[in-house]
């Protein structure tokens, strides 16, 4: 468990500093591009294409659990996205067109291409598969220093984890960038929504409908979304809270401890997978209830404090 810990921490720091970055792709004024739309699909990918990876007997479970817990849960956000979409809904995002209507469409239509970009991935791994191929994931990934599973493995990955949190820590300290900044603490608070994501999917997924209803993730979701709408809208009028440490301190905890805390690979992997081990009902139910759960409040939020 201290393995899996470690491994999840680790690859939380980084998925988070991928999105940020990825997020930073286009204008500002993409519309399209806002709410990591673009670190969504691509997780959603990555995530599919590592479910079906021919190496997965190959790869010890802790690390496995980094690189999908961790980096592609930590990459991808449902916090955001859904904030996005409540905001365009309002009428509060420029550009973007606002409505009820168009915020189911808007909403049915990103799952949807968040859910074919996961089953993608899955395909392209079977095609891989099928000409008999591999990946080498676990060689990529530093062979025997990380992806081993004895204690000297595990002693590396903590031993990186504290090295990484030393550099951020002094980025954090010595960087006067603030937007920087906030990308540095971002990536210190990740590996804690991950960690606590990861230990309400054990807890619970299993706990409703004999797995069909994921009662973890959509638990981490639906409050991560409704803690994202709070911070924002509750802060964003506040002149102290809106510049220096203050603001870094907010927007870090929402990019990296709200981002990580929520997740759509893991939810889209959910959502694709129930249609395999349980029925097609079962997917949409779960589908449904959460984005109508983690919705509603944002929108009412979003109306009383904006």
């Amino acid at each position: 468990m201290i393995a899996k810990c470690a491994y999840i921490s680790f690859c939380a720091c980084f998925g988070t500093l991928a999105r940020l970055y990825t997020d930073d792709i286009g204008p500002a004024s993409n519309v399209a591009l806002q709410g990591s739309f673009l670190a969504n699909s691509i997780g959603s990918f990555a995530l599919g294409a590592l479910a079906s990876s021919p190496d997965r007997e190959t790869i010890p479970d802790a690390m496995y659990a980094g690189l999908t817990v961790g980096f592609c849960g930590s990459y991808t956000t449902y916090s955001g996205w859904n904030l996005r979409i409540a905001r365009a809904a309002l009428g509060q995002v420029p550009g973007a067109p606002s409505g009820a209507i168009v915020t189911i469409v808007a909403m049915a239509t990103s799952l949807a291409f968040f859910a074919a970009c996961f089953s993608a991935g899955c395909d392209v791994m079977k095609q891989v598969a099928s000409h008999g191929r591999r990946l080498n994931i676990r060689g990529m990934l530093g062979g025997g220093a990380l992806a081993g599973g004895d204690s000297d493995a595990m002693r590396n990955t903590l031993g990186m984890l504290g090295a990484a949190y030393v550099l951020l820590v002094v980025l954090l300290g010595v960087d006067g960038n603030w937007s920087r900044r906030i990308d540095w603490l971002a990536c210190i608070f990740a590996p804690f929504g991950a960690l606590s994501r990861f230990f309400l999917s054990r807890q619970l997924n299993s706990r409703l409908r004999g797995g069909a209803f994921p009662l973890g993730t959509f638990a981490a979701n639906v409050l991560g979304s409704l803690v994202m709408a709070l911070s924002f809208y509750g802060t964003k009028n506040s002149s102290s809270l809106t510049s220096g440490w203050s603001n870094v301190a907010i927007k870090a905890f929402q990019a990296g401890f709200l981002g990580s805390l929520t997740t759509m690979s893991t939810f889209m992997s959910e959502v694709v997978g129930h249609r395999d081990r349980h029925t097609p009902s079962a997917s949409y139910i779960y589908l449904a209830a959460t984005a109508i759960a983690a919705q509603a409040p944002v929108l009412i939020v979003g109306a009383t404090l904006e």
